[in-house]
């Protein structure tokens, strides 16, 4: 099974994805840790700031190496991935906005027809004043973590949950234990072979988690 979490900075998305994966190895399964950008070099020079175009060219090129080194290999188990194409569509279309026709639609068009769609895509949402709080609390500012471009890739977000059946909103604002049963419950209503004890198995550890 394939799993996305994407969100805008500031969301609560990596301690998401954290507690998660602690949450279902906990109950036994076999879950593959990742996140975009995947090479060590494309998040430097991303961080480093450079042209929208050549941006998404990398972030394109990183998610072939991502899909080919571990998605692809680990479909037996549970991958969880720290963003993947719901916020290159977000964020490079907004950035592209004035330069491509529809950017957002077209980016997420285009990454729909070159990778593998995620199983489950969990967009965690808040509200940006509450991103912004919680970014200004620790060291460091990314070039994406500001007012205005975060209003509207929250926006872009949106729309883009509204057109992919795979993705699920999640209100951010909640406690991160609850929004992690949440989360894991969901996922586990996917059977990831199709069998009646994986079915069994799967529904005893909802119940579970709902009554915690």
């Amino acid at each position: 099974m394939f799993v996305s979490i994407d969100g805008i900075d500031g969301c609560g998305k990596s301690t998401l994805v954290t507690n998660v994966i602690t949450m279902l190895r906990d109950r036994g399964f076999s879950v593959v840790h990742t996140r975009e950008p995947y090479c060590q070099e494309v998040r430097d020079r991303i961080a480093r700031g450079v042209d929208p175009f050549v941006a998404l060219s990398l972030f394109l090129m990183d998610r072939a190496y991502h899909v080919a080194d571990v998605i692809v290999p680990n479909r037996q188990a549970i991958v969880v991935t720290d963003r993947y194409g719901l916020s290159t569509a977000a964020y490079q279309g907004y950035l592209l906005r004035d330069r491509l026709p529809d950017a957002v639609t077209a980016i997420w068009q285009m990454n729909n027809a070159l990778f593998p769609h995620p199983d489950r895509s969990y967009i965690v949402d808040v509200p940006v004043d509450v991103a912004l709080a919680r970014i200004h609390r620790r060291p460091g500012t990314d070039v994406y973590e500001h007012r205005e471009i975060l209003t509207q890739v929250r926006d872009n977000f949106l729309v883009l949950a509204d057109r992919d059946p795979s993705a699920r909103v999640i209100d951010g604002t909640q406690p991160p234990d609850v929004i992690c049963r949440i989360v894991c419950a969901d996922i586990l209503t996917e059977p990831a072979d199709g069998g009646t004890d994986k079915q069994a198995k799967n529904k005893q550890d909802i119940g579970d988690m709902i009554s915690c």
